[in-house]
C-alpha cells in the first residue's frame, strides 16, 4: 500500500510539468513565482475587486488537506499561472474550518476541501469547483472567464 502512495505522488507532482524555470533548494523544487494572495478577508476583496473591475479568485483549504497542499506546492507556484492570476484578479485563500473562511463554506454550502472559486466584480459567483486543479487546468478556466 505504501508502495501505491508513493507511486501515486510521483504521478501527481510529475504530470503536467511544463518545463517553466524552477530553483532546486536541497530536494525540493521551488518556482520563481506564485499566487499573491489576498490577507484583508472577503469583503476587502470585494471593495477591491468593484473598485479595480477584477474577478476575484477565491481557494478554501484546510489544513490537514493532501489535495489542499498539492494545489499550495505545486499548482499555485506555477510561473504561468501565478503571473496570470496576479495579474487579472483579486487572489483569496481562506482555512475553511477557521472563523471568515468558515462561514462562507457554510454561506456558499462547500463541504468538500479544496474548493475553488471565481466571483463578478459584484460578488456574482462566475464559475467554482471542488478538488484538486492542476496549474493548466486552473490557469484555462481563469484565462476563460477573461476572455
Amino acid at each position: 500500500m505504501l508502495i501505491f502512495f508513493v507511486i501515486l505522488i510521483k504521478v501527481l507532482f510529475l504530470s503536467g510539468q511544463t518545463g517553466e524555470p524552477v530553483v532546486k533548494t536541497s530536494e525540493i523544487e521551488v518556482s520563481s513565482a506564485e499566487i499573491l494572495f489576498k490577507e484583508s478577508g472577503w469583503e476587502e476583496a470585494l471593495k477591491e475587486s468593484k473598485s479595480t473591475g477584477k474577478p476575484i479568485f477565491l481557494n478554501f483549504h484546510a489544513t490537514w488537506c493532501a489535495p489542499c497542499k498539492l494545489m499550495k506546492y505545486r499548482t499555485f507556484t506555477n510561473t504561468n499561472l501565478a503571473n496570470y492570476l496576479n495579474e487579472n484578479f483579486i487572489n483569496l485563500r481562506l482555512d475553511g474550518e477557521e472563523g471568515e473562511g468558515e462561514a462562507l463554506m457554510e454561506t456558499f454550502g462547500l463541504r468538500a476541501y479544496p474548493s475553488t472559486l471565481f466571483f463578478g466584480p459584484e460578488g456574482n459567483l462566475i464559475w467554482g469547483k471542488s478538488g484538486y486543479l492542476g496549474p493548466q487546468e486552473l490557469l484555462s478556466v481563469a484565462k476563460q472567464l477573461i476572455e
